[in-house]
């Protein structure tokens, strides 16, 4: 029942605060404009990255007491939403190796709570290695759901895709405090989607893409899959 309120708070948080985030993106002109590298048409509004982290906030909200460890994972996504945003807002006014940076930080913030992959001895090696394939299974799945995002309803269908899957695996072995994650972000996805099939009305942005691969990134992290 927890799960199902959990998903059903984050999935109408997007969906009643996605039309609101798209007017003020077309009345300050955060648009994302058509050109010869690009499919769509027509100037689209972006910001609906926004919608999706509000709506995992009120699903967070609402399980605080289940879930509280994840707000170190939280504040590394809020990181990555200012970044994105701010990219979305000027264009290139970060240039890639800022972002990069930025990237990199968030992902050694994530490693300094104890969350890595671990797989190998418990020697210096072992260590360095894991945290290196730590850093780059984070900042590979934030830039690779940024190139996804390149159709309409592609890297928001793929994401709620996955983390419904998560959420199977998780919730069948008792994982209860990451299923309850993935099915907020799964909500807070399916929220966002009709806006965003067929003539989409509005975009992630550079802000939601990255913002989906960095929680995904974080899911894998922290469930155990062995």
């Amino acid at each position: 029942m927890l799960n199902l309120v959990s998903f059903l708070i984050s999935f109408l948080v997007v969906l009643v605060t996605v039309p609101i985030f798209r007017r003020f993106a077309v009345r300050f002109k955060i648009l994302d404009l058509p050109n010869k590298r690009k499919i769509h048409l027509r100037a689209t509004p972006l910001l609906g990255g926004v919608a999706i982290f509000l709506g995992l906030c009120a699903g967070m909200l609402y399980n605080f007491p289940q879930i509280k460890a994840f707000l170190p994972i939280l504040i590394g996504a809020s990181i990555i939403l200012v970044v994105g945003l701010l990219d979305d807002i000027k264009k290139d006014s970060l240039s890639a190796k800022a972002r990069l940076c930025v990237q990199l930080g968030v992902a050694l913030l994530i490693i300094s709570t104890g969350l890595r992959i671990s797989f190998l001895p418990d020697t210096l090696w072992g260590n360095i290695t894991e945290i290196l394939i730590t850093i780059f299974w984070i900042v590979g799945l934030i830039n690779a759901y940024n190139y996804l995002d390149g159709m309409d309803g592609l890297a928001a269908g793929s994401a709620a895709i996955n983390c419904l899957c998560l959420w199977i695996v998780l919730f069948g072995t008792g994982q209860y405090g990451v299923s309850l994650f993935a099915i907020i972000l799964a909500g807070a996805c399916l929220g966002f989607l009709p806006f965003n099939i067929r003539k989409a009305k509005i975009f992630l942005g550079d802000a939601g893409s990255t913002l989906l691969g960095f929680l995904l990134a974080c899911i894998g992290l922290t469930g155990n899959w062995a």
